[in-house]
């Protein structure tokens, strides 16, 4: 994760058919974002390069 620059949430929001093995990738597509005092939410990034 240190040197990919991805954030916590956006590492924490990986899921399994995100990762590539083969090619050594991974695609980072959401985050997790904490409602304070419900829950966590996994969402989204805010763009597309995101």
């Amino acid at each position: 994760m240190l040197g990919t620059g991805v954030r916590i949430g956006e590492a924490l929001a990986v899921v399994w058919h995100q990762i590539d093995l083969e090619a050594g990738t991974v695609e980072v597509t959401h985050t997790i974002a904490r409602l304070k005092g419900e829950c966590l939410l996994r969402k989204s990034t805010k763009s597309r390069t995101g």
